[in-house]
């Protein structure tokens, strides 16, 4: 049996997970033995139900020695006799790239992030990464990207020629994503958001509360559920106080077609907008600066371009927003739904897109140059000097962190005796200020007063 393996980051909720399943689903139909290299997460148990195997590996650009995760790859490909290797994730690429080589299996590096500038971070968090990624990218069989944007930037920034790439638009397994019994509603009601609640997404998910309080306001029945975790999930908290009582938070989930079918409309980015459509339900994409567009029918094939970020769409305030959802009636939700379906049933299947070697191949691995020799060598100094000096400063930043807050705890706690001070005076002032005007205001001053005049 031929085996593929999928290289991620973790298997937590997100965009690209949900695309290395729907993948593996594909795989396996073909009849490939598929091995799923990740950190452990909640959609494990989803791999392993569609048949994959599991090896347990947390990649980080943080190492400051990578030789001990490659040999652990270099021994699963030998093992497994890994014939081809799909790297979905940047955080993947200094450990996979180098096994990759090592044992002269081709593989296909993905872009799926719609984000100008994503390598540009790499790379100045250690400057390795503008020795490795020339040479990641040169070596691919492949280069997959979801949007021809996509594509355009990185070909433009790593000098590669246009017939490397292939644009396979992120797709869904229908499948997978059909709940029996899925109804129509009256009116919309059950708002949903599904998000990793990451900074990046931050204005996202603000986005699509402020939708949904105003909408709220027009109708008292109306109820939100916010699905994923993260590190601003307290800042997300403090966002919907006032609005506590009709919403959830669930947290990071693995049914997600499930809770889709328990709701009226998804509020969401990316690959979440494809799910709600896959699931026939009024879809908004929120949008990472400024909310966009309800889709439908007449906009679906160029927010599918775009891989539904909304970059290409128009921008709705959040006022008209509300008006367009309120006045959606069951047969309007109905029509929307139904086209949106029949659209992306038939242009973002996963059966009809997807990327296979078909060909065993070797990568074509020179190591007679003396350039490629030499500039794998620098990598490897300058990624362990980068991340060992990177450590140093953060260390240093905490400690001074802790001193800075030390001083600022201090003179807060000045300030704040000050303050009470001020307040025991002004107390005492008013005090006495009160029983001065008793005392004047008494029979005895005012006979007092006659007395002296």
């Amino acid at each position: 049996m031929k085996t593929i393996m999928l290289c991620l980051n973790q298997l937590g909720i997100g965009g690209i997970e949900t695309a290395a399943l729907n993948q593996t689903i594909q795989f396996v139909k073909r009849n490939y033995r598929v091995l799923i290299v990740a950190a452990d997460g909640i959609y494990r148990e989803k791999f392993e139900k569609e048949g994959a195997l599991f090896i347990n590996l947390k990649f980080s650009t943080r190492d400051q020695d990578i030789s001990p995760k490659v040999k652990k790859v270099v021994k699963v490909m030998e093992k497994y006799n890994v014939e081809q290797v799909h790297i979905h994730h940047p955080a993947c690429i200094n450990v996979v790239f180098f096994a990759c080589i090592l044992k002269s299996i081709p593989y296909i590096a993905y872009l799926h992030s719609s984000i100008e500038g994503t390598y540009e971070l790499y790379e100045q968090a250690s400057s390795a990464y503008e020795i490795l990624l020339p040479l990641y990218f040169s070596y691919a069989e492949k280069i997959v990207a979801i949007q021809e944007k996509t594509k355009l930037e990185n070909m433009k920034k790593f000098n590669i020629e246009s017939e490397k790439y292939i644009i396979v638009k992120n797709s869904i397994d229908f499948n997978k994503f059909k709940i029996e019994g899925n109804s129509i509603p009256e009116k919309i009601e059950r708002f949903l958001i599904i998000s990793r609640i990451e900074t990046e997404k931050e204005k996202s998910i603000c986005n699509a509360i402020e939708l949904f309080r105003s909408y709220y306001k027009s109708n008292p029945n109306a109820k939100l559920t916010i699905v994923g975790d993260g590190n601003i999930k307290e800042k997300i908290e403090r966002e919907i106080e006032d609005i506590e009582e009709v919403t959830r938070m669930l947290g990071e989930r693995n049914d997600i077609a499930e809770i889709i079918s328990e709701h009226d409309i998804v509020v969401a980015l990316d690959r979440c907008i494809l799910e709600a459509i896959a699931m026939k339900k009024i879809a908004v994409i929120s949008g990472y600066e400024e909310i966009k567009e309800i889709i439908t029918e007449k906009n679906i094939k160029k927010a599918a371009d775009n891989n539904f970020n909304g970059d290409n769409l128009n921008t709705i305030s959040i006022e008209e927003m509300t008006k367009k959802i309120k006045f959606l009636d069951k047969e309007a939700i109905k029509n929307i739904v139904e086209m949106n379906y029949k659209y992306a049933y038939e242009n973002l299947n996963s059966d009809k897109n997807i990327y296979i070697i078909e060909e065993s191949k070797k990568v074509n691995k020179d190591f007679n140059k003396i350039d490629v020799i030499e500039s794998i060598i620098k990598l490897l100094e300058i990624i362990g000097k980068d991340i060992h000096y990177a450590d140093k400063i953060y260390k240093e930043c905490k400690e001074s962190q802790s001193f800075f807050e030390g001083q600022i705890k201090n003179r807060d706690i000045e300030i704040n005796g000050l303050k009470n001070e001020n307040e025991r005076i002004r107390n005492e002032n008013e005090k006495l200020k009160k029983e001065l005007e008793e005392i004047h205001e008494s029979k005895l001053w005012k006979i007092k007063s006659i007395l002296k005049k």
